[in-house]
């Protein structure tokens, strides 16, 4: 398994989740200005999984680590709505 640390050498990486198998990590950063969902399997292959001016606000693997799910508010919505 490679070191959690490893992943995280992004600037300002938030709320990391690591998958049922340990083999990907789930994370935010505001490394667009905004922040947002990504994956990563080593610390050079990364993948952003979610767009947009609406920051994500947490993210949390299924228990098979075949889903993820997030949470962002909704456009012009007061309260989170909920994402896979």
């Amino acid at each position: 398994m490679t070191d959690v640390a490893d992943y995280l050498a992004v600037a300002n990486a938030y709320g990391p989740a690591l998958s049922p198998d340990g083999e990907r990590l789930a994370y935010l950063t505001d490394e667009t200005g905004v922040l947002q969902l990504w994956t990563a399997t080593s610390p050079t292959d990364r993948q952003q999984l979610t767009t947009g001016d609406r920051p994500v606000s947490f993210v949390s693997w299924s228990p098979t680590g075949e889903t993820l799910l997030f949470g962002r508010c909704p456009e012009r919505a007061e309260h989170q709505a909920l994402y896979c």
